[in-house]
């Protein structure tokens, strides 16, 4: 539902998020795109729930990371975080999109430039 793609910084702000803002990745930004897919579930799955939503982002996820940073999640600076669909999203519109996105550090702090093959 967003217009990210892989490699694109972006801001974003609140637990749900409406809208990101699309940053060049040489100024200060908070995440950076690194993947992005939609989630397995038919068109007409029930909403999984939050939680569930969130795990299974997670879970996802961790196999791009490694390919994207070049080393391992557990052994990185970055943190992966997700944006997901909402229930409203996922109900109205057959949203399925999962963004994984990476942050440097627990509480998102702003970078500047590329996480892409640093092995950071």
């Amino acid at each position: 539902m967003f217009d990210l793609e892989s490699g694109d910084c972006f801001d974003a702000s609140g637990d749900q998020v409406d809208t990101v803002t699309i940053l060049d990745c040489g100024t200060p930004h908070t995440y950076e795109a690194f993947a992005i897919f939609n989630h397995e579930a038919a068109i007409d799955a029930p909403y999984p729930g939050d939680e569930a939503l969130l795990e299974y982002a997670d879970s996802a996820c961790q196999p791009y990371f490694e390919d994207y940073v070049g080393i391992a999640y557990a052994d990185s600076q970055y943190w992966i975080t997700s944006v997901t669909p909402s229930r409203q999203t996922w109900e109205e519109a057959d949203d399925r999109e999962i963004v994984c996105a990476l942050k440097l550090g627990e509480d998102a702090e702003e970078t500047t430039g590329s996480a892409e093959g640093t092995g950071q």
